[in-house]
Parts: structure tokens; sequence; C-alpha cells
């Protein structure tokens, strides 16, 4: 894959560190209060590794405290005391995989189809796949991504509702939400607690 991949994150700020350039962003991740507070205690967050995620291995945040809000909601929290914490995430354009940008998509795409005439392997399977076909086909694809190009820290990507589509009545736009896996741990820097943001369940 070209190192030249086009930043395509939003960026709250671009600083320079020697003659490398590193991009800053906020990203906020909801879950329980006693995982939050350990969290904030080791300052990492543990990676999750299960074959369905949709972005591969890593830590995984929202880009809008809004759907970090929203993922709290979840049936898994019911009755239980939840937090939401933002990171800043600083990263070099080589550790981006930015699957919002059609060229590094079509890039992913056409690397995972050689790999698999190559290797015989039986992830890329026909259209028309659920959703849950769908997320282990895609966690495959960013993890094999990952192995191929190491540089590769951070996956970044939009993703549509697929069971609750929701279009605004007076605009006409779609919601959506930006998703962030994390792989290098190095990127994650000054977790904090989302002040206000504490909810007993």
């Amino acid at each position: 894959m070209s190192s030249k991949r086009k930043l395509g994150a939003r960026k709250d700020s671009v600083g320079i560190v020697g003659m490398v350039y590193k991009v800053k962003m906020t990203g906020y991740h909801g879950t329980t209060y006693e995982n939050a507070e350990k969290i904030l205690s080791d300052q990492h967050f543990i990676e999750s590794h299960r074959d369905n995620e949709w972005l591969g291995s890593g830590a995984y945040f929202f880009a809008y405290k809004a759907h970090a809000d929203w993922w709290r909601t979840h049936s898994r929290y019911k009755g239980r005391r939840t937090e939401i914490l933002s990171a800043d995430l600083e990263y070099t354009e080589i550790q981006l995989l930015d699957l919002d940008d059609p060229e590094q998509m079509q890039q992913m795409e056409r690397i995972v189809k050689e790999f698999s005439q190559l290797d015989g392997d039986t992830h890329v399977r026909a259209a028309n796949l659920s959703m849950e076909e769908r997320s282990h086909q895609l966690c495959w694809a960013c993890n094999l991504m990952k192995e191929l190009v190491p540089e590769i820290g951070i996956v970044i990507y939009t993703f549509y509702p697929f069971q609750r589509r929701k279009i605004s009545k007076y605009t006409s736009l779609e919601g959506n939400q930006r998703q962030i896996c994390v792989s290098n741990q190095s990127i994650i820097k000054s977790i904090k607690k989302v002040e206000g943001e504490n909810d007993a369940g």
C-alpha cells in the first residue's frame, strides 16, 4: 500500500514533530462506570479481539460524543452506571487507513482480493450477506490489512445504520456514525472523563 495515503480524518489540529506531520483528533468511548475507572487509572484501553468487530481488532471510539452517548443506551448496559471517556488521538499519515477515502477503500479491495485468490481464503463471500456475516468479513479484511501493512495503527470509517435508517424530515440528511479503531496504543493520549456525562442506568 502506498505510503502517500490521503488524510481523511476530521482534524482538530495538525502539528509537526521534526519533519513528520501528526494529526490530532478526539475520540469518545462509552462504557460502564467500572470499566471507565479502570481505563482512567491505567490510562490504557483494552483492545477487543472478537471476530465480528467491524474495523478489526483494537480499541473503539466514536468521532462524536453524541454517538458515544447513544452507545451506552445499548441493552448490555441496562441498569448499569455508565460513563463517557474522551481520548486525544495522535497519528501520522502512514498510520491511517481511512475507509471513507475511495482510493484507500479501492486499494484495500484490491489487496484483499489478490490475497484471497492466492491463498484460496473462504472469507470472501457472495453479495447479499447478513449484517452479522458482513461484520465477520470486514473484520477479517481489516485485520488482514493491519497484518500486511504493519504501519497501520488506526482505521476510520463512517457507518450508516442498517436497522434504524434515520432520514431527516426537513433536510433529507441521513444519520451516520464515524467509528475509529485504534490498534496502536501509542496513538492514544490523555484519556479523560467527559464531565457531566455520567448516567446511573
